[in-house]
């Protein structure tokens, strides 16, 4: 896996986004899931495109458990993973790739 650097121009694939997911055999407030998902167009097809690498971070996956009324609700991790923070425009939010989605621009 190569280590990309600040600032380095790259082309990528496939960013990653937040999602609430609802088992259907659970109770809603007890075990949401929040899940990274790739990003799709409006035609169903993976997003991608050209930016600069910004920053690296840890992500993580897991379920929202919520412990009564008088409680925070609490998120519990169940698997990480490494991804890079990837600016692509100027007014808009940057956006988060995995490694293996990557490569290098010049």
């Amino acid at each position: 896996m190569t280590e990309f650097q600040l600032g380095q121009p790259v082309r990528y694939s496939r960013p990653l986004q937040r999602r609430y997911v609802f088992d259907e055999h659970e109770d809603r407030f007890n075990r949401s899931k929040k899940v990274w998902v790739e990003q799709v167009n409006y035609k169903g097809e993976p997003e991608s495109g050209t930016g600069i690498i910004i920053g690296k971070r840890t992500l993580a996956d897991g379920v929202n458990q919520y412990n009564g009324y008088d409680e925070p609700i609490v998120f519990l991790p169940k698997e990480r993973f490494t991804a890079y923070l990837i600016a692509f425009d100027l007014t808009r939010k940057p956006v988060y790739v995995r490694p293996e989605h990557i490569e290098e621009s010049s």
